[in-house]
């Protein structure tokens, strides 16, 4: 969302209170299993519930500093999408920066990739969807590439794409697919 008008924010809250009510398996099945992304990409967290437009970043390695400098700049209310290449063997994501993006006002994060910290993950009650789970922090590289159409879970997603999760798994709905 550009700008930051009055009319816009009551468009952004009225469209978060109306998808966040529905089940990602209606909207999955409204849009033809389109936009569904794939089992592996599970709720760790102790709260599943989530609705905003996406912010993206496509990182090359588990670049935590990466992962950090997207968080900062990342809208309130949006949802982080990080394609991650997948990679299971370091997280992307941790206790600390899901507080800070708690605190930002950040409505959740999607990761094609792992995180680390699961208790602290869950104590804090934000929405964190990924692959996996393993000790090993990641690297520190600044290596990637923000706000450009990335892949997550199977599923193209483009900066301000709507970004819907809940126990079943995560739905994306292109931007131009809403009213």
């Amino acid at each position: 969302m550009k700008g930051n008008t009055a009319q816009q924010r009551k468009v952004f809250s009225s469209e978060r209170k109306r998808l966040i009510a529905l089940k990602t398996a209606l909207l999955s099945d409204a849009l033809g299993k389109a936009g569904a992304m794939d089992h592996e990409i599970k709720c760790l967290s102790a709260n599943c519930r989530m609705a905003g437009p996406a912010a993206t970043l496509r990182v090359h390695t588990a670049d935590i500093l990466m992962v950090g400098k997207a968080v900062s700049i990342c809208p309130k209310g949006h949802v982080l999408v990080i394609d991650g290449q997948g990679e299971l063997t370091t997280a992307l994501w941790g206790s600390i920066i899901t507080v800070a993006s708690r605190l930002k006002g950040m409505e959740g994060v999607v990761i094609d990739g792992a995180v680390r910290d699961i208790e602290g993950i869950r104590k804090e009650r934000f929405p964190v969807f990924a692959r996996a789970v393993v000790p090993n922090a990641g690297g520190a590289e600044y290596v990637g590439e923000m706000n450009v159409p990335i892949q997550c879970g199977g599923v193209v997603v483009k900066p301000g794409d709507w970004v819907v999760g809940d126990d079943d798994g995560v739905v994306v709905i292109p931007a131009d697919r809403l009213p």
